[in-house]
């Protein structure tokens, strides 16, 4: 794991919980960073905000309250699956704030070799066989993480150097992660999707 300082003393907002919301959360107070943690709904386990609470961490659940964008958050943590024009993040779109996925954060402080895959189809596959055949001729670590269940700034945390983590990757994650920059690039295939608005002539199109 690479020692980064950019978080230090910094006012960090996640949005949205998960496996990699919740992992974003505890990494940022490791990198000294005062986190606030927000989710729409309210975890079964009780046990889930303890943690979060245990660690430093001010959770606020039950609906993503708009006051949140009044206070100075110096970036912003969301959740994949948390559109744009949810209206808290679009709160923080209009201020200006930077918003960033939990992928750009595992990259960040990544210290080893980065093989990235994406795609519209197949991405799980290539992912899984891709880390199995690096880990035959490896003599260090290979791991995967991402888009395939587990967090990529959880394994990127127990990496070191010489070690290979092979990630699979979302559009949406990739939206949220304008610094990866992969040692090797994987596009499986890409389908666009076409959807029309309800604002007459307005078309919306998004890599899938």
């Amino acid at each position: 794991m690479k020692e980064i300082t950019k978080y230090q003393g910094k006012n960090v907002l996640v949005i949205g919980f998960g496996i990699s919301g919740l992992n974003a959360a505890h990494l940022l107070v490791k990198l000294g960073a005062h986190v606030t943690a927000n989710d729409m709904k309210t975890p079964q386990d009780p046990a889930v905000v303890a943690g979060l609470e245990d660690d430093g961490i001010e959770v606020i659940t039950g609906s993503n309250p708009l006051s949140l964008a009044d206070r100075d958050f110096a970036v912003v943590v969301k959740n994949p699956g948390i559109p744009y024009d949810n209206p808290l993040v679009a709160k923080f779109v209009e201020k200006g704030t930077p918003i960033i996925t939990e992928a750009e954060l595992g990259w960040e402080i990544f210290a080893g070799h980065l093989v990235s895959v994406t795609g519209s189809n197949g991405k799980t596959t290539t992912t899984t066989l891709t880390q199995l055949m690096l880990a035959k001729s490896s003599t260090h670590n290979v791991k995967y993480a991402g888009n395939i269940g587990v967090s990529f700034s959880k394994v990127a945390e127990e990496l070191g150097p010489e070690d290979t983590l092979v990630t699979e990757l979302s559009s949406f994650q990739l939206l949220g992660a304008p610094t990866i920059h992969p040692h090797i690039a994987i596009i499986t295939n890409i389908f666009l999707t076409i959807w029309t608005t309800t604002k007459p002539g307005k078309i919306t199109l998004m890599l899938s």
